[in-house]
């Protein structure tokens, strides 16, 4: 979780020079919420480090590349997990993935059937990198971000 809070204050850092700022943190109550929503509709528990992501900062998007927040707002960025999801799945291929973020060209994604953290295209699914959790997958995403990863 220490990659993610140190790359997530990069981030913040570089914002603030642009008189922005990260989204609020997910509230425990919220946070609660997400977790159940997302058990029912995965019939999974959402990885931990995803869990602690949104209790630092509730979605990101910065140079094309979002991480998903807990639910769509209105207001303030928010690119809803569950929502996207809903959407990824009526794609052939896609609904045996829970897509996280998305960067580019490619969806960041667990696959629930390979039990692996992967890349993939967002056009026909083609394999691209994998990971080795789910936190090694938000910091390259993060990276992407600040521009330190091809």
């Amino acid at each position: 979780m220490d990659a993610i809070s140190d790359y997530l204050q990069q981030i913040k850092l570089e914002r603030k020079e642009r008189g922005l700022k990260i989204p609020e943190p997910l509230g425990e109550e919220k946070t609660d919420v997400f977790q159940n929503s997302f058990n029912q509709y995965f019939s999974e528990d959402p990885d931990s480090a995803f869990i602690n992501f949104l209790k630092l900062s509730n979605g990101l998007e910065e140079n094309g590349h979002v991480i998903y927040a807990s639910e769509n707002e209105e207001e303030e960025f928010g690119i809803g997990m569950l929502e996207n999801n809903v959407i990824w799945h009526d794609f052939e291929g896609y609904q045996k993935h829970i897509v996280y973020a998305e960067s580019e060209s490619l969806l960041l994604s667990y696959d629930k059937e390979g039990e692996k953290y992967l890349a993939v295209s967002q056009m026909g699914g083609r394999f691209s990198k994998s990971f080795s959790s789910c936190e090694e997958m938000l910091v390259y995403v993060m990276k992407l971000m600040l521009d330190e990863e091809e």
